[in-house]
């Protein structure tokens, strides 16, 4: 009886999976817990695959966060440098027109990297969509 419960919630836990309507992390948490009651052997390994290609995705999520915060963190440190660049030429009477078109570009690089940084996170880390009731 337990096995052909436990067999039926890993197919459920397959299609959510296969669906993409769980997170990685999701994932990982409900296919081990599936791990510890699955007594069958071939559901155990069938479950031990999809966890370790989340485990991998994850890991791969993780990644992308990481390059993604760097790019982020040095368009910044661009911006900032900038700025002081466009008031010191500004204060001593340059014409500062190309300086602040460069300005806007990497501000709008800088948002570009906001909006990648938070679908990375939002793809780790799910947030349930919100109730209109």
């Amino acid at each position: 009886m337990g096995s052909s419960v436990n067999c039926v919630n890993s197919r459920i836990a397959y299609r959510h999976w296969r669906s993409g309507t769980f997170a990685p992390r999701q994932n990982i948490t409900k296919f081990s817990k599936l791990l510890a009651v699955d007594l069958d052997p071939r559901q155990r390994l069938f479950l031990m695959r999809l966890r370790i290609e989340e485990e991998d995705q994850f890991g791969l999520g993780l990644e992308q966060l990481k390059v993604a915060e760097k790019h982020l963190a040095v368009c910044q440190h661009h911006i900032m440098v900038l700025r002081g660049l466009i008031d010191f030429l500004d204060k001593n009477g340059y014409e500062v027109r190309r300086e602040n078109v460069l300005l806007e570009a990497l501000t709008a690089l800088e948002a570009t990297f906001r909006t990648y940084r938070k679908r990375i996170l939002d793809q780790i880390y799910v947030r349930p969509p919100s109730s209109k009731h």
